[in-house]
């Protein structure tokens, strides 16, 4: 039998969360085979066949379970990642650089490991859940770890938004973790950046364009993707962020939104927000980089000021027939059909983006 004949007779997840080594035979994979080069060795004692590469974040994940001390668990983006995290792919903002799996070990011993981040905190017992057999901290304790050891507090933001993104975690769960954390490394910029957490964004490149919009720009806070309607009940559109003082809305648009149906669907988007005395600024991702950040200041304020005297002829009053999917406790009530049906579109928007990366 060859390696890959005997890979897929296992579960697929069988290999990386069983407590020994994943030989379905005493001494299998066998001597010849590892020195033909059908199988590579992960870690002490497991292996999988050469040919499946660690070229995404499930796979690397899979690869260190194994390394889980016995009173330890993944914790950050891996487990978020591995509890339906989609936005969570395992690369720092830019994806040009991996970032380890870090795995909590609670002051235990673990073998070193590439592309393991072993971190020694305190750990209860009842922070530990199983997700698809494999243990991790649970999903508010994984986004603390996420938010404290973020590159800085906009990138703090952005894991805790999109923690929620996935309905991982809601706003007060996260608030009652960050009041247990005294002394904690991190926690100031973990408290800090929850001032600015909304829990209906639906990108990064949103959230990064909100927090430039807010904090560089000066604008008043922005909604996250709240639906704006004519005065007699009509949906005119939900854009990426609406500023109600004076109707200014700010559209992220990534390479995808250029050309083909999406840019067409675009312009008759725009036409109905300018109808109805809407402001509308699409802002590309070039615009959101740092050396570009001044002159997307000082549009952004050029617009709020033109919004504000633009006359007005749309209302945020919900109309009865409109379902709220607002926060996370929303969205989490919602049966599987209306999940599909009011939510599917926030997964292709995910899709999309990711692609087009």
């Amino acid at each position: 039998m060859d390696a890959r004949s005997h890979f897929d007779t296992w579960d697929p997840w069988q290999r990386v969360t069983a407590p020994r080594p994943c030989h379905t035979e005493p001494r299998w994979p066998p001597t010849a085979e590892l020195r033909a080069g059908r199988w590579r060795r992960t870690s002490r004692g497991w292996y999988v066949p050469a040919d499946i590469e660690p070229d995404n974040a499930t796979q690397r994940i899979a690869e260190t379970v194994a390394l889980i001390p016995e009173y330890g668990g993944l914790t950050g983006w891996a487990a978020l990642h591995w509890a339906g995290g989609v936005w969570f792919d395992g690369y720092a903002r830019g994806g040009r650089e991996e970032c380890p799996v870090p795995i909590v070990t609670a002051g235990q011993g673990m073998r070193r490991h590439p592309g393991v981040r072993p971190v020694r905190e305190r750990l209860r017992p009842d922070q530990l859940v199983e997700v698809n057999r494999v243990r991790m901290t649970d999903m508010a304790r994984s986004v603390d770890y996420a938010m404290r050891y973020a590159g800085d507090e906009r990138e703090a933001v952005v894991a805790c938004e999109m923690a929620m993104f996935s309905d991982l975690v809601t706003l007060a769960e996260v608030d009652a973790r960050a009041e247990e954390l005294n002394g904690w490394i991190g926690v100031p910029q973990m408290r800090a950046a929850l001032d600015w957490v909304c829990e209906n964004a639906w990108s990064p490149p949103e959230v990064h364009l909100r927090l430039a919009a807010v904090l560089d720009a000066g604008l008043p806070p922005l909604l996250c993707n709240v639906p704006v309607f004519t005065d007699d009940g009509r949906l005119i559109g939900v854009p990426d962020l609406f500023e109600p003082g004076s109707g200014l809305a700010l559209e992220y648009d990534g390479a995808l939104h250029l050309s083909g149906a999406h840019r067409e669907r675009d312009v008759v988007r725009a036409e109905a927000f300018a109808g109805a005395g809407i402001t509308l600024v699409p802002v590309l991702a070039g615009q959101l980089v740092r050396r570009a950040r001044a002159s997307l200041v000082l549009r952004l304020q050029d617009a709020y000021d033109r919004a504000a005297r633009t006359p007005r002829r749309w209302t945020l009053e919900r109309p009865p027939w409109w379902t709220d999917t607002d926060t996370v406790e929303q969205r989490r009530a919602l049966a599987s059909d209306q999940r599909h049906r009011l939510l599917g579109h926030r997964r292709k928007l995910q899709q999309r983006h990711q692609s087009a990366a």
